[in-house]
């Protein structure tokens, strides 16, 4: 769980920051570091892309997959603009759901399977094929692929980077894409639908105080999913405040602005 709200909340802590601070207060100076920050958004994808792939043991595999999702709201930042930003806020908004999520399906996994390495678990479709399906559902938007709300952001960051000539942040995206495809792919393929080597002693069944709050977030995937109008709406409304933040500077100084 603690693995859970640092993967999904904290890690955009930091976002939050960048956002505040380099788009609202110092335009300037994201202006001037705007090639900085695609190349570090290109790296972290490429890099955590096929890192993502390289790994055997789950945990650490979702652990990459939230490095790729870090590279993919920079890509929003350093493009900027409405679109930019736009992407860059439903995919931390997104991504905050969906990687908790995430987080607690690979902790229940490890303890229904007996561990958390690719070489030793599977079978976890033939004993549990409702958390099996969940764990799909999961591993599809995270990959962004539709119907799930992982699909939103990534088509907004594509256009964006589209529209702003910045194609090298476009292969980047897609191809951070495909490698966390492969990656989550080659998981339920050996961790669910493969047998397993040793058939276990007891059938391990998940408690539901362990299980709702997985199907409660992967409601909401599913719901950004395939009705994302609220969710592009509040973000719209969330970058005007950020390109013009004099509503913010007043709240903060106020009667200073007029003067």
């Amino acid at each position: 769980m603690v693995s859970g709200l640092f993967g999904g909340l904290l890690t955009k802590v930091g976002v939050y920051a960048l956002l505040r601070v380099m788009v609202m207060i110092l335009p300037a100076d994201l202006a001037n570091l705007g090639a900085l920050v695609s190349i570090s958004a290109f790296l972290t994808m490429v890099l955590a892309g096929l890192g993502a792939i390289a790994q055997h043991d789950i945990r650490r595999t979702v652990g990459y997959v939230v490095i790729v999702g870090i590279g993919n709201i920079f890509a929003g930042v350093a493009v900027g603009g409405v679109s930019g930003l736009e992407g860059a806020l439903v995919y931390a908004l997104h991504s905050m759901v969906l990687m908790t999520a995430l987080y607690f399906i690979v902790g229940l996994a490890g303890k229904l399977a007996g561990g958390f390495s690719l070489v030793e678990i599977g079978g976890l479709y033939r004993s549990n094929p409702a958390f099996a399906g969940l764990s799909l559902a999961a591993f599809f938007a995270a990959a962004g692929l539709p119907p799930f709300s992982g699909f939103w952001p990534k088509a907004i960051l594509v256009r964006a980077t589209l529209d702003d000539g910045s194609w090298w942040l476009t292969f980047a995206i897609l191809f951070a894409g495909f490698c966390t495809t492969i990656a989550l792919g080659r998981i339920f393929l050996l961790a669910y639908w493969r047998p397993a080597t040793e058939p276990p002693a007891a059938r391990v069944k998940l408690p539901l105080s362990q299980s709702l709050p997985v199907v409660a977030l992967m409601a909401l995937v599913v719901v950004f999913g395939v009705y994302p109008e609220p969710l592009l709406t509040m973000a719209g409304r969330a970058v005007a405040g950020i390109l013009s933040p004099e509503a913010y500077f007043m709240s903060v100084f106020p009667g200073e602005i007029s003067r």
